[in-house]
């Protein structure tokens, strides 16, 4: 009698060395209060490392043009806004005030990196968040 669905000697399958040796991701500590990894950006910029809002030195800030990034957690999604600014120290001046006045701050984390054009460049990055997540970030406008 044939058997329908199987083709030659039922062998086993042998799984690859590096797979069998594989061993399951544990999560990170929840009191681990290392600072987030940089995030990709398709655009070809060179971001810095986030740096947390309580208590940051404002001279690591360059008052170069650039965009610049609040991020509410420590994952690339957890990105709540994208801009563009001629002035990277004084606009992260106004967000820490912006962030010292709310009751839930919405930002943990500024990181920023330097662009010639940096209106045009936030819109490409924005662009990049939205194919990435399916989603822009959460403060910045949908229209």
């Amino acid at each position: 009698m044939a058997v329908f669905g199987k083709r030659g000697a039922s062998k086993p399958v042998a799984r690859p060395a590096a797979v069998q040796r594989e061993r399951p991701v544990t999560a990170k500590a929840a009191d681990d209060h290392s600072p987030p990894p940089r995030f990709r950006s398709g655009a070809g910029l060179s971001w810095s490392k986030p740096l947390t809002i309580k208590n940051i030195n404002i001279t690591l800030v360059p008052d170069d043009p650039g965009v610049f990034a609040l991020m509410g957690g420590p994952e690339e999604a957890d990105i709540v806004y994208l801009g563009g600014t001629k002035d990277l120290r004084s606009e992260f001046q106004i967000e820490l005030a912006s962030q010292a006045a709310l009751v839930h701050p919405h930002a943990q984390y500024f990181s920023f990196a330097i662009a010639p054009t940096p209106n045009e460049q936030a819109e490409k990055e924005i662009a990049i968040f939205r194919r990435r997540f399916g989603r822009i970030p959460r403060l910045n406008s949908g229209f």
